[in-house]
């Protein structure tokens, strides 16, 4: 199996600007036949304690890696946050493969 990794440089809390970044590193991995890409914990964000900004985008967030792995025909692991009943942010690492989140770990 080929394995593609990104460490993005990323544009604080910006999830909008960070999807072209992450979208031209799948195509990359694509052409380059990889069948696994893994982005980091926060893949989106950085590491912020801004929760409530985060959470907002956590469906948008899963369905552009669901989208991106049918498009580039990759498995992709990648972070992101969403908000407990507490108002807490749990932060989350899944895995999209053929459109669909096959695995969503809680830390």
């Amino acid at each position: 199996m080929k394995i593609a990794v990104l460490q993005l440089d990323i544009i604080w809390e910006d999830w909008q600007a960070n999807r072209a970044k992450v979208r031209a590193f799948a195509e990359e991995a694509a052409r380059a036949e990889a069948e696994l890409l893994l982005l980091p914990e926060m893949s989106m964000f950085g590491f912020s304690m801004n929760v409530a900004k985060l959470a907002k985008w956590e469906k948008d967030i899963c369905q552009f890696f669901q989208s991106l792995s049918i498009e580039y025909q990759l498995a992709i692991g990648f972070g992101y946050v969403n908000e407990n009943r507490e108002g807490l942010g749990v932060n989350h690492y899944a895995l999209a493969v053929k459109g669909e989140i096959i695995a969503d770990y809680q830390k």
